[in-house]
């Protein structure tokens, strides 16, 4: 890495061993210098674009005192093998020439990336954390360190939301300590404002564990802005919303000696509360049943006819301004990812028949998608 970089630039291509073929985006801190050690948060994007990520949440690197990474070689395709390869270049590479805190390293991945993440902190015990945007793995509790901190994150019309919500609902029973932030959005990297709630839960357990690596005005900055969020989506009767918050904060904070929280048990016992956890279970078997049935109809039966006419009562019913609605969002988005990979799988295997099959379909379940 040269030493000339400068803190508060993001650079879009640096060189891994004076390789044009591998190479990964960069920015340091405006406070960044040689004289301390950074946490350091390296992101893997499923397109392999190091910069997306890092251009949307520099003013996060900036207020939290992080160092940005971004692969650009690392994307959706590629080996386990071929990613833990890209990895420990990509490793060695900063490690060697960057002040970075060797017991903060996080990995934040969208998607594909998101799975590279764990691929990567299940033979990288040293790996404090992952940021997992919008997809995982199960069986997390076998394959991580027991230190190594898991936030998964997904949009309320993501349609991996319900493979995110199961992987938090499992991780539930076990001793790794796990965090679950839902936002408004699509299958895309989160907002900057839950990126960077993800980043100070990352601070929170770096500070439980040692208190003189985090400056101690960002933890009261993070709790008084929990605090006000909770309020005001109870005040909104988001009590579903303002339950999952509380306890984020309660988890983040459990080690802290900070002003009183409130106890879970005034939401859990509220019915609106109550009403409102039950839609959503509702919801969520109802879509998954639903993915089960146009996963079936592709695998068993393709029919383009048939197909259409499954679509357009999804898409009609996807308009509706309620979670209904953005349930059919989701699993429209879940459409388009099954025919894109069945007809990938095809074409891999020359079965161009029903590849131009589940092409067709593609186009029917994603008209805007500029690649089908």
């Amino acid at each position: 890495i040269p030493d000339t970089l400068n803190a508060g630039i993001l650079y879009p291509k640096v060189l891994i061993n004076d390789d044009e073929l591998n190479t990964f985006a960069i920015y340091l801190p405006k406070i960044y210098n040689n004289t301390a050690a950074w946490p350091v948060v390296f992101f893997f994007d499923a397109g392999g674009n190091g910069s997306i990520a890092i251009q949307k949440y520099k003013s996060i690197a900036d207020s939290l005192g992080y160092i940005m990474i971004g692969s650009n070689v690392s994307k959706n395709g590629q080996t386990a093998e071929e990613s833990l390869s890209i990895w420990q270049l990509l490793k060695n590479s900063c490690l060697n020439s960057l002040s970075i805190d060797k017991s903060r390293i996080i990995l934040a991945g969208f998607s594909g990336g998101a799975r590279v993440c764990c691929a990567i902190a299940a033979n990288e015990p040293e790996i404090c954390g992952i940021i997992a945007n919008s997809a995982g793995t199960q069986q997390l509790e076998n394959i991580l360190n027991q230190n190594t901190m898991f936030i998964g994150l997904a949009g309320n019309g993501d349609m991996n939301r319900a493979e995110m919500l199961g992987i938090e609902q499992h991780l539930l029973g076990t001793s790794l300590t796990h965090y679950y932030i839902e936002y408004d959005g699509i299958h895309e990297w989160a907002p900057a404002k839950i990126m960077q709630k993800a980043t100070a839960i990352s601070s929170m357990c770096a500070y439980q564990k040692n208190p003189t690596s985090v400056n101690a005005v960002l933890i009261e900055n993070f709790i008084s802005s929990q605090k006000s969020e909770i309020e005001k989506l109870k005040a909104d009767n988001k009590l579903l919303e303002a339950y999952n918050e509380l306890v984020l904060l309660k988890k983040s904070t459990s080690s802290l000696n900070t002003l009183p929280i409130e106890n879970l048990d005034s939401l859990e016992n509220n019915p609106n509360y109550i009403a409102q956890k039950n839609e959503l279970l509702k919801i969520t078997a109802q879509e998954t049943e639903i993915q089960q049935v146009l996963y079936k109809m592709m695998i068993e039966n393709p029919n383009q006819a048939n197909w259409k006419v499954k679509i357009a009562q999804i898409r009609k019913s996807s308009i509706q301004k309620n979670k209904h609605g953005q349930m059919n969002q989701r699993i429209l988005g879940y459409a388009s990812f099954v025919c894109y990979s069945l007809s990938n799988r095809n074409l891999v295997s020359k079965n161009y028949s029903l590849a131009e099959i589940m092409i067709d379909c593609y186009e029917i379940a994603d008209p805007e998608n500029a690649e089908v």
